[in-house]
């Protein structure tokens, strides 16, 4: 709601206008397609905005759910013991 506020139509109709190819990263940034309709008048604002909202929480459920998946085994710090096992977090990092 906040990006619509701050004029992300005006952004996402830039991108298109500058016709870049659809395999690009920027143009599968979440929630773009859905705006670029909106724009060319295929789909109402509020239907492209709950469309980016959701392909955003899949996105962020997918995140989450590899994270439990791989990270399984990775040690975790809390921030208040973070002064006393700065010895171990430094030997965790692989420079």
């Amino acid at each position: 709601d906040a990006m619509i506020q701050d004029n992300v139509l005006e952004e996402v109709a830039r991108l298109r206008d500058l016709k870049l190819g659809n395999d690009l990263p920027v143009m599968r940034a979440l929630g773009l397609r859905s705006l670029i309709r909106h724009i060319e008048g295929s789909l109402p604002l509020d239907e492209a905005v709950i469309r980016a909202k959701a392909e955003t929480r899949q996105f962020a459920k997918r995140q989450v759910t590899w994270l439990k998946r791989h990270m399984i085994s990775w040690k975790s710090f809390s921030t208040q013991d973070s002064k006393r096992n700065l010895g171990q977090i430094i030997a965790l990092i692989d420079f």
